[in-house]
């Protein structure tokens, strides 16, 4: 494991393989799901971060979430152990099956892509966090995000999470970074940047150091500044739209860790 393992810290940035620059959303949590879900996230800034989205949507405990892009649900469970409503969704079987096993408070959760979402039920609050939405082509990001608008009642409110591209640019791209995780899931990260189509190309390698497993696979994210995702959402139709650069509702600045967005549909 140790020689393969030699052999992947080795290869340059250059050698990095993106067959059809593929947006394989689905593969992004290959790694964390044959992890036993301990991969990258940290589970002790969930009830921070929904203690954050509680102090600023007025969102009753009747009244239906939607958690768009779930991934490990964390968000949904969270709302959920705190009485609220709610509803997640994920294009990933392996995710879904998961959570649909868990304790989930009552949260539910099925399978579907963003532009699938069911309309039969109009929710007051749908949140897209964790940068999902830049895990797929722009045209699949506004018909997204046009189901969303959709997909919310009168009045309610959207709130998205997305990575700012110049934080990116700045701090990350053509750079090797590691991770390691409860002394057992070590994580390298390489990073590339192509300006022209303002795609980040990542691979990310995982190893699994108890069970000696490797999880290897590469991911498109087509990243977004402020100005043109302002647009597309104001565009759709959303209004009294606010811009915070970080959960602390910091001011949104070119070096913000990401890109907290509060929308609201007339």
């Amino acid at each position: 494991m140790f020689t393969i393992l030699s052999s992947y810290l080795h290869q340059t940035l250059s050698a990095l393989d993106f067959p059809d620059n593929t947006y394989n959303s689905e593969s992004f949590f290959l790694s964390s799901i044959n992890n036993h879900f301990a991969g990258w996230y940290n589970p002790s800034e969930i009830p921070k971060q929904i203690d954050f989205i509680l102090n600023n949507f007025p969102i009753s405990q009747q009244s239906p979430i939607l958690d768009a892009a779930c991934g490990h649900g964390k968000h949904s469970i969270e709302l959920a152990s705190r009485g609220y409503n709610v509803t997640g969704i994920d294009i990933s079987d392996s995710l879904i099956s998961h959570l649909n096993t868990q304790e989930n408070h009552g949260a539910c959760f099925y399978k579907s892509r963003i532009s699938e979402i069911k309309e039969l039920e109009k929710y007051g609050l749908i949140m897209v966090l964790g940068n999902s939405l830049s895990l797929m082509p722009i045209d699949e990001c506004k018909e997204s995000l046009q189901k969303i608008y959709k997909a919310t009642k009168a009045g309610g409110y959207v709130f998205f999470q997305i990575d700012n591209k110049q934080e990116f640019i700045t701090k990350e791209a053509n750079t090797k970074n590691w991770d390691f995780y409860q002394n057992r899931w070590l994580n390298i990260s390489e990073h590339y940047y192509d300006p022209k189509r303002r795609l980040e190309l990542t691979r990310e390698i995982g190893f699994d150091l108890v069970e000696k497993k490797i999880d290897h696979f590469v991911f498109v994210k087509r990243l977004y500044d402020l100005d043109e995702f302002s647009g597309i959402i104001k565009s759709i139709g959303f209004t009294e739209i606010e811009y915070w650069g970080d959960w602390d509702k910091s001011i949104f600045i070119e070096g913000s860790p990401t890109l907290l967005v509060k929308a609201k549909k007339e």
